[in-house]
């Protein structure tokens, strides 16, 4: 009554995913579940589960195989309950409110969140906000502190988001440079495979900026620019920042319930209106 998917190729000497016939597919959904600590519903775990037999004629290589487990644990990131451990970092790019949005929207008791916030972005966040507030809960870290944990890939972590990121640190790691804690943060994201959402504001870009845009996508990161969308109808200024901090949330997998969603029903109340 067993099923194997083999992948063709290299890997069918270590390689084999085993998942159990109809007869008791419900009880191997509720295993795969329990073992990866995750909570999909079991119309979304089918879905996966066909996704792999899709693919079983074309998963014969190691970049192939990497996307398919991406995809696996990014499919059921969003219904995580669990603690996250995160990484927000700014730098002296104008936009220090989607920052100070960013951490006002993230539940900091619950989850583990880390903060870097290098000397120019602190100087823009004085010229621009009123009042730049940080969560009593955050853990505040110098951008010359290499003990800090998340500058090794031993350490666990789950996203970094560098929200503004100026186009000089953007260039900076898609070079590969980690002579501060935020590059070095950054550089291991990418080399461990883990979330690292980089949230540009400049415009227009050069053709440098353009190229080490790609750079980094090709290397993993999501290049999330900071422009906003109106068809919520946002009334203020804090309503449009966070049409874009909505956007940094589903990237993450943190819950959202506040985020206007496009013709859905039941999508949570906002200042959309009639004009």
């Amino acid at each position: 009554m067993l099923r194997n998917i083999r992948f063709p190729g290299r890997f069918n000497s270590f390689l084999e995913l085993t998942f159990l016939d109809k007869a008791v597919e419900t009880a191997s959904l509720r295993l795969l579940r329990q073992s990866l600590g995750l909570k999909p519903s079991v119309n979304e775990t089918r879905l996966l589960l066909n996704y792999v037999e899709r693919g079983r004629g074309s998963l014969g290589d190691i970049r192939k195989l990497q996307r398919f487990f991406d995809f696996a644990f990014g499919f059921t990131r969003n219904d995580r309950k669990a603690k996250m451990k995160l990484v927000i970092a700014a730098t002296g790019a104008s936009g220090a409110v989607y920052l100070q949005r960013l951490v006002e929207q993230i539940d900091c008791a619950t989850h583990e969140v880390h903060l870097v916030v290098s000397a120019y972005a602190r100087e823009v966040a004085k010229q621009e906000l009123d009042d730049f507030k940080i969560p009593v809960e955050v853990s505040q870290h110098s951008e010359s502190d290499m003990n800090v944990p998340f500058v090794s890939g031993s350490a666990r972590f789950d996203a970094m988001v560098i929200v503004p990121c100026s186009m000089a640190t953007l260039g900076r790691i898609a070079s590969g440079s980690s002579d501060s804690v935020l590059l070095r943060a950054a550089d291991v994201f990418l080399k461990e495979r883990r979330k690292l959402i980089l949230v540009p504001r400049e415009t227009p870009w050069n053709l440098i900026h353009a190229r080490n845009v790609v750079t980094l996508l090709e290397a993993g990161a999501i290049v999330l620019p900071a422009i906003p969308s109106f068809y919520s109808r946002p009334s203020s200024l804090t309503a449009v920042v966070d049409t874009v901090v909505w956007r940094i949330l589903d990237q993450i997998g943190l819950p959202n319930p506040g985020a206007y969603r496009w013709g859905q029903k039941g999508s949570a109340k906002t200042s959309r209106k009639r004009s």
